[in-house]
């Protein structure tokens, strides 16, 4: 007989490598169950409410005054404390029922408010600023460890390596930007910024951490509601998102440079947008100042990697990971979440230029072309998407797979079905 025939009985332990499309997609979830993601927004929920109640108490883990530090970049600074005190209260007794209880379009809803009232409401550029300058003093350090590492093993890596150390070398010798006196100037810059700005930016980044846990979870609920996979999303192609894969990935990578390109004139005597002789005066500013810019060259470079090859799959020089297949899951997050942190920074941007405009302060308007984050923000958000669409892969839960073919440059995903021959 046959062993194609449907008559024919299959080896139960033969099993293809992803499932096959279903005959009927698979109902959501249990709208009921409470995952990590909803204990998460339990807890963050209760936390905004007692910061609320603080507020209410005094001034207790209150840095939004409007002659505070973030006086011009904080919304929270534009209303009375009383007002914001009452919102953190209701906003989190509303989340923490919601998490525990609700379903459906409700808990859509619900996820709606939080998100526009603790991301783009209450964020600012504080918790962007905290990332940036540990990015900018911990990557010099991994850079250089990554090099050393693969110089012993492959030839582009010590080219990689001669061409740091002999630009380092120039920024050493031509700048005196890393003597010692600059390195204690940086110290004490960083203490004193440490001691003035961590508790607020701790603040807001509990703000922001909970609007992104109710992101995740109004998208869960929002694809529970049309009746699609909750794990992907599917149906649904993104087929214009992917065809503006490269263009929106490329604009996200072009707005890194300006920012990187004005840095650099930080080494020379005439710093372009700051006063020579206050740089002159603080030597660690010009060295942090320095890095900062090397950070947004890095975050250019590694955004170009969301369109190619090294993006899927590690370079050899790499100590430990080289050559491995890249989680398609962490550069959508990475990405994602500094896009995030990128658009509501750029709001913080255009508010404090109306704000100077308005009290006839310096205006800002030359950092919103230098560090355009208002386009910057949302680029990288659609570079992130647009990868994610790219490479996802078949789904583990529903088992839908992306028949469309990717865009000139990207893998076409097959169907499901083929996968499984």
């Amino acid at each position: 007989m046959d062993t194609t025939t449907p008559l024919a009985h299959p080896d139960p332990s033969a099993r293809p490598a992803h499932p096959a499309h279903p005959a009927h997609p698979p109902g959501p979830s249990d709208p009921r169950s409470l995952g990590r993601a909803r204990t998460a927004a339990a807890v963050t929920s209760v936390l905004v409410a007692a910061i609320g109640a603080a507020w209410f108490a005094g001034d207790t883990l209150w840095y939004f005054a409007a002659d505070s530090d973030r006086g011009s970049t904080s919304l929270l600074a534009l209303v009375p404390k009383r007002v914001d005190a009452t919102l953190a209260v209701l906003l989190g007794a509303v989340g923490l029922v919601a998490a525990l209880a609700a379903r459906g379009r409700r808990l859509v809803g619900v996820a709606v408010v939080q998100v526009v009232a603790f991301v783009l409401l209450a964020g600012d550029a504080g918790v962007l600023l905290l990332l940036a300058y540990l990015t900018a003093l911990l990557f010099p350090v991994a850079l250089v460890a990554c090099l050393l590492w693969g110089a012993a093993r492959h030839r582009s890596a010590r080219i990689g390596l001669g061409i740091l150390l002999a630009v380092g070398g120039a920024a050493v010798v031509g700048s005196g930007i890393f003597d010692g006196e600059s390195l204690r100037s940086l110290g004490d810059g960083l203490g004193t910024g440490v001691r003035r700005h961590l508790a607020p930016h701790l603040v807001v980044t509990l703000f922001v951490g909970h609007g992104l846990l109710w992101a995740a979870i109004g998208i869960r609920a929002a694809r529970s509601v049309r009746h699609a996979c909750e794990a992907c999303g599917r149906p649904g192609s993104g087929r214009l998102l992917l065809r503006l894969r490269v263009p929106v990935t490329l604009l996200a990578a072009a707005c890194g440079l300006p920012y990187f390109l004005v840095r650099l004139t930080w080494l020379t005597g005439d710093p372009f947008g700051v006063d020579g002789h206050a740089v002159d005066a603080q030597p660690g500013l010009q060295l942090m100042g320095f890095l900062l810019g090397l950070t947004g060259l890095v975050a250019a470079v590694l955004t170009i990697g969301l369109i190619r090859p090294w993006g899927r799959v590690l370079p050899g020089w790499i100590p430990v990971i080289g050559r491995r297949e890249v989680p398609v899951l962490f550069p959508t997050l990475a990405a994602g979440l500094v896009g995030v942190l990128m658009t509501v920074a750029g709001r913080a941007m255009v508010q404090s230029h109306l704000h100077e405009a308005a009290t006839g302060g310096e205006s800002r308007a030359l950092y919103l072309f230098l560090l355009p984050l208002p386009v910057w923000g949302p680029a990288l958000l659609l570079a992130a998407a647009a990868y994610h669409l790219a490479h996802r892969g078949p789904c583990a839960d529903c088992g839908r797979g992306d028949a469309t073919p990717s865009p000139a440059g990207t893998r076409a995903q097959r169907p499901c079905s083929e996968h499984a021959r």
